[in-house]
């Protein structure tokens, strides 16, 4: 006896489109929620995700995203041995979104064998005009979507968009930059686009820094007779940038004033720039000393306070519960497991370009750039980075004839 199906092939096909709008909606606007839930990064796109994973009859991944599923696996297993807390069950998602945002996207982008600009360039769009707007006439214009919006109410500091402050803002607009460059390296109007939220809406320091650093890069792989003048040059216009009036009241503008004072002191009179060279050089020192061994998902808070008596900090509440770089997480919690979506971004890049091997390194770079900075490793745009790096190098062939694949 034949066995049926648990769906109709007609609500299939429906509930395939609903999740998969969702899905998108939620990688490209991470931080919107209906309610406010204490999380700045919302679990719905790692929800959608999951949930697609029981409706695809296709479930064939490429090497380079079956590897992620070791961190998700690895992890667990770390909570069975290692104490464990909140922050641990924040970790154990991160790393399930590692892998199921990934296998989600490649699966999803395989069946459409369509071009991704339409829904970069409609994101781009949106998140310019709610910047835009913000900037020039409301700063509290879709604060109700977000948990928390940092900036509303500081007229100094740049603008959120529809993340919780400028600096995530900046980061939005470094992935999609990304994005774009992967997609269509020849249209310029997005990256104009992304610049301005860059530099007049978010007024990310961070985000410049990242951007001057890749600049930096590209000029030293590219090794022309005009490298030597052109970092100089980058670095001169960086510095005239963010000591102008634009930059006028941001923490950067405020930094390089100090390091004018005392440069020895800088990092300990920015509460948040000390919470952040902790997280990221703690938690880099961490997987050295103890050579490559885990040390668990909950382990960071009294390992982050050792470290701070060791700088000579007293006041430890300004410390972080969380880890601020997400390679460094990872490294910090998995050990040398953790090596494994480090190195699946390198797999990738250089299997996206194989002929191309200076802008395979520049992109690793970049993604690595980003990657050491405080975004999470399971942020939605980073995982679907990958899914999307995966399908542009594996997934160009044809999609199983399903009555999904005619969505």
């Amino acid at each position: 006896m034949q066995k049926q199906p648990l769906m109709s092939p007609a609500f299939e096909l429906f509930l395939y489109k609903i999740l998969t709008g969702l899905f998108f909606f939620f990688c490209f606007f991470p931080f919107t929620t209906s309610f406010r839930n204490g999380m700045d990064t919302q679990p719905w796109a790692f929800l959608f995700a999951f949930s697609l994973f029981f409706i695809m009859r296709e479930k064939k991944l490429p090497g380079p995203l079956l590897f992620l599923f070791i961190p998700f696996i690895f992890s667990i297993f770390l909570a069975c041995v290692f104490p464990f807390d909140k922050d641990g069950f924040r970790a154990i998602i991160h790393y399930m979104s590692l892998f199921f945002i990934p296998a989600a996207t490649y699966w999803v982008l395989k069946l459409r064998q369509k071009s991704l600009l339409t829904i970069l360039s409609i994101t781009n769009v949106v998140w310019f005009t709610v910047g835009c707007i913000q900037y020039f006439f409301y700063r509290p214009f879709l604060s109700f979507l977000l948990t928390r919006a940092s900036s509303v109410h500081s007229l100094s500091r740049g603008c959120g968009g529809l993340s919780p402050e400028p600096s995530t803002y900046g980061t939005v607009c470094l992935f999609l930059m990304i994005f774009f460059y992967i997609e269509s390296p020849k249209k310029k109007w997005p990256i104009v686009l992304l610049l301005i939220q860059v530099l007049f809406f978010a007024k990310s320091s961070v985000s410049l820094l990242i951007i001057l650093l890749i600049a930096i890069v590209v000029f030293i792989i590219n090794g022309s007779f005009y490298t030597l003048i052109s970092i100089p040059i980058s670095l001169t216009l960086f510095y005239k940038i963010v000591t102008s009036k634009l930059f006028e009241g941001s923490r950067l503008f405020s930094l390089i004033n100090s390091f004018k004072v005392d440069p020895a002191q800088v990092i300990f009179k920015d509460a948040s720039l000390l919470d952040r060279y902790i997280g990221l050089e703690g938690s880099f020192r961490g997987f050295l000393t103890h050579y490559g061994i885990p040390r668990g998902l909950s382990a960071w808070v009294p390992y982050s306070h050792q470290e701070a008596e060791r700088l000579g900090i007293i006041n430890l509440r300004i410390i972080s519960t969380k880890i601020l770089s997400g390679y460094g997480s990872v490294l910090f919690e998995l050990g040398m497991v953790g090596l494994i979506p480090i190195l699946v971004v390198v797999w990738l890049a250089f299997k996206l370009y194989p002929q191309r091997k200076r802008t395979a390194t520049i992109l690793a770079v970049a993604i690595t750039f980003l990657m050491i900075t405080p975004v999470p490793i399971g942020f939605p745009y980073f995982c679907f980075l990958l899914g999307y790096m995966a399908y542009k190098a594996y997934g160009r062939l044809p999609a199983p004839d399903t009555e999904i694949n005619k969505a």
